[in-house]
Order: structure tokens, then C-alpha cells, then sequence
């Protein structure tokens, strides 16, 4: 794609329209389509590729020659990776495939940031009091937001990781890319909602509805199919709203800004990023260095490690059974389909409170389940305190979760459930065992008080990312079979917003990116398995 020189500079950027008024010599072409720039096949990059290395290493005949030829092809030289056989490796420049974790949770940050703070770079020529979407850079505003962000750290599962520390005053000191994932496509839909104005707040809502969804280890057509068309509108949407044809802010157009638009082609190409994604690199990285011992000789030190560990990886590869596989705690109750019911657990059998009660006897007779009147007359179960679920996060309960001080709780009782097809969000109670027949094993059921169906405007605004609701309380209490849940979410509390009072007391839904992906490392839930104790 060719790019736009700003005049004066010798810098080119990756806009797609022209500006008004522009006439910097060899960056004067009309509008480029996105969508022709993606339509060609990968087959015809690769050639393309081919034949401008051909042409470079060919036609360079002279130091003046090849000075243009690097500058038509975008080509310096052949890469180190022509080295590898052809047949070993995705040909260039295929090969080189986006990078999901950077792009995602550093790059795009770095920009929007800068600019909802109006911090980013300025022309002479162009004037910040212009810039509408700066609602950050109000210093009493953004402090106000970063005490905001800090402040959901207690309704945050401990399964999500990092919470997100006070942009305000961490932003720019060692600020970590699950903070910013956390912050950014989780809380940000919630907390945005009535600081930007409506245009930039739905724009932004498009480009977290297609991430979240290009993050997930399954994605079905559908939802890629969602992604693209959100991704290709927020990058081309973004010069409307942001550059508005000035080329005094070229420099807005980084090349971050229509990087996302190869996601959806590319996860068809090769596949979810999810399983290509560089945080395992990163991660690598990282814990080889805590494993270095000998600080006298460190890289010698750090290629034993790296290959001792090939060798023990190799030896599990040939031999699975070398891989120790970790049994369940002690008293866990083992549900069948990776479903495990956790301690603590009631010592004796727990009196349910009337409110809970009614809902069990409805529970008992529409599912013919056979019981003494004097249990039916005074019900009477054994609670059960947290849930292991396919996903490897622990779902726990109001009853255990209401005996810790408020400063060292990370909220894990909220569930996403499924119930005829319909998603529903709820707060677990406690959990029980109940066996439906007398010849069927005992099933998990757990108690739960729903939240109301979403906003509907919002949900439809946000693109699909905030879905607001009430929570119903003793209104809606209600017995779901475990097996319906489908993962341990956040609800957060919708924080005062001038002008907005419908907000009041309502709480908004924040899932984990990429949490299907996350539990191929194991466990996704970083407490304690022994932190709670039968009572």
C-alpha cells in the first residue's frame, strides 16, 4: 500500500484518504479501497514478493539503481528465512504473520491513549481544542477515571490475572499487556460509556467486539465473519472521525490503525491467533530468565537450561506417560466433563432459608423428585463452596466469599450460564448435590440470583460489548444444573455518569479475553486451592 508523506518531513503514513488540499509530490493518489488491498490471494503475494526480489537483486545494476528499486518494492534485501527449505515453512511473505499480542494489548493502546488524553503529537497548523474525543485531558477527569479503573479490582475473578492498576498513575511506569487487555476490552465498553462522545464510543465499541472475538481459540464462521466486516469499519472509520482529511494529522495514521484488518483473512489462512500468538514467546522468555542461576556466565547458564528443557519436552513427546498428572484436592466431588465440585463443603446438613426454599420445593416437584414431607416441609442440603469448571476457573459462592473483608476479595461467584439456547449471567450462591432418580448418581445443581436481561439499546450501540443489567436479587432466584456453566465472569458496577441516571445501579458484564485459550496453561484460577475450609 503506498503511502502519504507529510510535507516537509521524509516520513510516509498508511493513510487511505487524501487530505484536503494536498499536493506532496509522489503522495498524491486518490482514495485507496481497503477491500482491494485485501482482496488478492495469498498465491499472488507470494509471487508478487518474488518478483520484486527478483527485480531488486537483478536490476540493481548501479548503487543509484538499487536506491530506487528498494524504494518502488519496499525490499532491502532477501530475508534470513529464504534460508529455510520451502517445503518446511509458509512461503514469504506469508510467512510473516500479524502479531496479535503487541498489536493488541501495546500498539493500539499507545495510540488511542495519546489521544482521548491529548498527549499525541500536535501540528502548528492544527489546534488540540479541536479535538473533541480528548475527554482525558481534563486532569480532574482523568484522575477521576483512573481511581475508576482501580476501583473493579475486588470484582475482578482471580482468574482474570493482573487487575488493572490506575491509569492515572501507572499508565506509562511498567503498565502489563493483561493490564491494558483487561482494562481496554474488558472494563472500557463500562467505564467509557458516557466520558467520549457517542460517534467515538461506538467507534471504539467495533474495534473490542472484533478483538474479543479474533482472541478465542474456536471461533466459528459466523463470528469471524462479524469481526471482519467490525475491524475493516473501525480502521477505515477511524481516519473519518480522527484525521478528517487534514494532513496535518497524517501522523494519527500508524500502521496499527489497519493492521487488525488482516485478522479475519489471515485466521482463515492459518488459523485462530490464539494458538500463533506471541505470549507464549514472551512467556518463554521469561521464565527461562527466572530459571538462570549462574549470573557469571549467563548465556552459557541459559542454553543448558533451554536445552535441558527441549530434551525433558522431547521425552514427554515420545513417552506421555513421563507427564505426572495432578489428581483432584482431597474431598472433591468429581461431576463427570471436567465439572468438579471443590470444598469447603457443610460438615452437617445446612437449614435453607425460606426464600431459598420455595424455589427448592418447585425445583423437587416439576422435576418428580422423590423426598419425606419432612424434608419438603424443612429442606435441608449440603452446601458446597466452589466449582472447577471446563475452562479451569473455580465459580465460587456468596456463602464462603461473604466471610473475607472486602479489601482482599477478587469477586469469583458470577457466572455465564446457558439455559434453552440463551445466555444468562447469575451470582452463585452455594452449590449441592441431588440426586434426581433413585438409580442416577447424584448431579451438581448450584443456587443462583439472576441478573436481568441487558439493555437492549446499549447492547446493540456497543456493538455486542456492554451488556448492562439489574441484578434481580431475591427476585429471581433460580436451581441450574452445573454443566449449564460456561464460564466465571465480572459484574461490575456502572460508575456515576452525569446525565445518565438509567446507569444507577446497574452492572455491566466483563468476560476474559481469550479465555478458551488461556486454559490450555493449566489452571486459570490464581488463588489458593486451600484457601477455604469446611464449616
Amino acid at each position: 500500500m503506498p503511502g502519504r508523506r507529510k510535507e516537509g518531513t521524509g516520513h510516509y503514513y498508511a493513510a487511505l484518504q487524501k487530505p484536503h488540499d494536498y499536493n506532496v509530490q509522489g503522495s498524491t493518489h486518490p482514495d485507496i479501497n481497503l477491500s482491494s488491498v485485501l482482496s488478492a490471494n495469498q498465491a499472488a503475494k507470494n509471487h508478487h514478493y518474488d518478483e520484486n526480489l527478483r527485480n531488486l537483486l537483478i536490476g540493481s545494476t548501479s548503487a543509484a539503481r538499487y536506491r530506487q528499486l528498494r524504494l518502488d518494492t519496499g525490499i532491502t534485501k532477501p530475508s534470513i528465512v529464504s534460508g529455510f527449505p520451502s517445503s518446511r515453512i509458509l512461503a514469504l511473505p506469508g510467512v510473516f504473520i500479524a502479531d496479535l499480542f503487541h498489536a493488541g494489548s501495546i500498539n493500539l493502546t499507545d495510540l488511542y491513549f495519546p489521544l482521548l488524553r491529548g498527549t499525541l503529537e500536535c501540528d502548528r497548523t492544527d489546534n488540540r481544542d479541536l479535538w473533541d474525543w480528548a475527554v482525558f485531558r481534563d486532569s480532574a477527569v482523568w484522575n477521576a477515571h483512573g481511581a475508576e479503573v482501580a476501583n473493579t479490582r475486588r470484582y475482578l475473578p482471580g482468574s482474570f490475572d493482573r487487575p488493572p492498576r490506575n491509569p492515572a498513575e501507572k499508565l506509562n511506569s511498567g503498565y502489563k499487556a493483561i493490564e491494558f487487555q483487561n482494562y481496554f476490552y474488558g472494563l472500557g465498553p463500562g467505564l467509557f460509556y458516557g466520558l467520549l462522545p457517542d460517534k467515538y464510543w461506538e467507534h471504539y465499541c467495533k474495534l473490542v467486539r472484533g478483538m474479543r472475538i479474533v482472541h478465542k481459540r474456536s471461533i466459528t464462521s459466523e463470528e469471524l465473519v462479524v469481526a471482519d466486516k467490525l475491524l475493516r469499519e473501525w480502521s477505515t472509520d477511524f481516519e473519518t472521525l480522527y484525521c478528517q482529511r487534514k494532513a496535518s494529522r497524517l501522523h494519527f495514521c500508524r500502521q496499527s490503525v489497519h493492521g487488525p484488518v488482516h485478522l479475519g483473512p489471515e485466521t482463515v489462512r492459518i488459523g485462530p491467533y490464539s494458538n500463533v500468538n506471541q505470549a507464549a514467546m514472551e512467556r518463554t522468555i521469561g521464565n527461562l530468565g527466572q530459571e538462570i542461576r549462574q549470573h557469571s556466565n549467563v548465556f552459557a547458564n541459559l542454553q543448558q537450561i533451554a536445552l535441558r528443557r527441549c530434551q525433558l519436552n522431547a521425552l514427554k513427546a515420545m513417552d506421555p506417560s513421563l507427564m505426572p498428572e495432578r489428581g483432584l484436592p482431597r474431598g472433591s466431588c468429581d461431576l463427570g466433563e471436567n465439572y468438579v465440585l471443590l470444598r469447603a463443603r457443610d460438615a452437617q446438613p445446612f437449614s435453607v432459608p425460606s426464600s431459598e426454599a420455595v424455589v427448592l420445593r418447585q425445583f423437587v416437584l416439576s422435576n418428580n423428585i422423590l423426598c419425606t414431607q419432612a424434608w419438603f416441609n424443612k429442606p435441608e442440603i449440603e452446601r458446597w463452596a466452589r466449582l472447577r469448571i471446563p475452562t479451569l476457573q473455580h465459580a465460587r459462592t456468596t456463602w464462603k466469599e461473604s466471610e473475607r473483608s472486602p479489601e482482599n476479595q477478587r469477586i469469583s461467584r458470577n457466572v455465564k450460564f446457558e439455559q434453552c439456547g440463551r445466555i444468562e449471567y447469575g451470582e452463585v450462591r452455594y452449590y449441592f448435590l441431588l440426586r434426581l432418580t433413585p438409580n442416577e448418581p447424584q448431579q451438581g445443581f448450584a443456587m443462583i440470583a439472576r441478573y436481568s436481561s441487558p439493555d437492549l439499546g446499549l447492547l446493540q450501540r456497543s456493538h455486542g460489548t456492554l451488556w448492562s443489567c439489574h441484578h434481580l436479587e431475591e427476585e429471581e432466584l433460580e436451581i441450574i444444573n452445573v454443566k449449564t456453566i460456561r464460564s466465571v465472569v465480572a459484574m461490575i458496577p456502572h460508575p456515576h455518569r452525569d446525565g445518565h441516571p438509567e446507569l444507577n445501579g446497574r452492572f455491566f458484564v466483563m468476560e476474559k479475553l481469550g479465555l478458551d485459550a488461556v486454559s490450555m496453561y493449566g489452571e486459570a484460577d490464581s488463588q489458593d486451592e486451600a484457601e477455604e475450609v469446611d464449616s
